[in-house]
């Protein structure tokens, strides 16, 4: 077989592997963890001040269009749009079942009008040129198989002067230690992620153009308890690990992971 069609092929299975693990985890997500789809939230315990946090981080203004890359069930995007007035949110992920759930929680919430659900790989995005003021990617940048084409994406559809964001799992600068890299390999396995340095996506992004502002390590800032909790359920006072917890609990010894942000800028002209 052809390079070109083992990798088309590799992609392929990697985006049927994506969805699969949000079309069946999904219920368990929603019971469990919220519809916040993150595994950590930053500033305090709870999930809609921490995305507010991160909207203003982005630069989320009233009257912004704006693209929440990697949406979950629109958890984030309902909070933004219930908070900050007149933002348009178009929002895309590559599970059929989040997307139902997303326009079932955004029809609840009375924000139909506000935001409008795809189903896609964010790859490839089925958007015009220049149509966004701000893209974001809440904990959902790590599934991608191409950092240099995503971001070619993202500045095709972002207009002149347009910001990407990014909050999300970064790996701790290489080398690692062997138990470092046995138990990184597990994590992804579990999350079907790629969990990337934090180097290798500026160096990515800075490579398609973009200014970069700001990139922090948020581990002095950053609450696990929520998905702590959801690993574990209590019977009789004792404590079992839920449904949740039965498909990713693993206990990590040295999982080289860490939780920040990077902000980006793409040219005026």
């Amino acid at each position: 077989m052809p390079i070109n069609q083992k990798i088309e092929a590799a992609t392929s299975q990697y985006l049927d592997q994506v969805c699969n693990y949000y079309d069946t985890m999904n219920p368990l997500y929603l019971k469990h963890v919220g519809q916040t789809f993150q595994g950590g939230w930053v500033v305090n315990d709870s999930a809609r001040a921490s995305n507010l946090y991160l909207a203003s981080q982005a630069g989320i203004q009233p009257g912004c269009r704006v693209l929440d890359a990697g949406c979950g069930v629109c958890g984030p995007s309902i909070d933004i749009a219930q908070e900050i007035e007149s933002v348009q949110i178009d929002a895309i992920t590559l599970s059929p079942i989040q997307a139902q759930t997303a326009r079932e929680l955004v029809q609840q919430a009375g924000l139909a009008e506000q935001i409008q659900i795809q189903i896609g790989d964010y790859h490839d995005l089925p958007f015009a040129e220049e149509t966004f003021d701000i893209v974001f990617f809440f904990e959902s940048s790590g599934h991608s198989y191409d950092h240099q084409r995503l971001f070619r994406e993202v500045d095709r559809v972002l207009r002149p002067g347009g910001t990407l964001y990014i909050k999300d799992v970064f790996c701790k600068e290489l080398p690692l230690s062997d138990q470092e890299q046995q138990e990184l390999a597990e994590f992804n396995q579990i999350y079907v992620y790629r969990t990337p340095c934090m180097s290798e996506t500026i160096k990515a992004i800075s490579d398609t153009g973009f200014q970069v502002l700001e990139s922090r390590d948020f581990s002095g800032i950053i609450s696990t308890k929520n998905t702590a909790k959801a690993m574990f359920e209590y019977q009789h006072g004792f404590p079992f690990l839920s449904e949740f917890g039965k498909f990713h609990y693993r206990y990590f010894k040295k999982l080289p992971v860490f939780f920040g942000d990077i902000k980006a800028l793409k040219p005026a002209g």
